[in-house]
């Protein structure tokens, strides 16, 4: 009863740490927090680092990864050569590699 009691317990943290917003922005800090919505409901969370030159981002479900700002012709694009986010005419669009895991437009704040 106990372990299910624990296990429980871990389930609700590890799902609440999930939902929890990406830590974005404060005075001086320099970030701007937005989000990007999928036709099919996903979610992209960014906080754009203008300090660090910098964004994190997190699709829904997955981890938070902190891209460098890359060269573009374009837009704002960021990569560490594999993963890129690339903010180009409204729309957000997040690869691994060549595949695109990911686009949406901007969710009003």
């Amino acid at each position: 009863m106990i372990r299910l009691f624990i296990a429980g317990l871990v389930l609700a943290f590890s799902v609440a740490a999930a939902a929890a917003p990406l830590p974005c922005g404060g005075s001086g800090t320099g970030q701007t927090a937005a989000a990007y919505k999928a036709d099919d409901g996903t979610i992209l969370e960014a906080c754009f680092d203008r300090k660090a030159g910098n964004v994190t981002v997190r699709l829904s479900g997955a981890e938070a990864v902190t891209l460098p700002s890359a060269i573009s012709g374009s837009g704002a694009r960021y990569s560490n050569g594999t993963l890129v986010f690339w903010e180009h005419q409204g729309t957000g669009r997040y690869f691994a590699g060549e595949k695109l895991l990911f686009e949406g437009k901007p969710v009003p704040s």
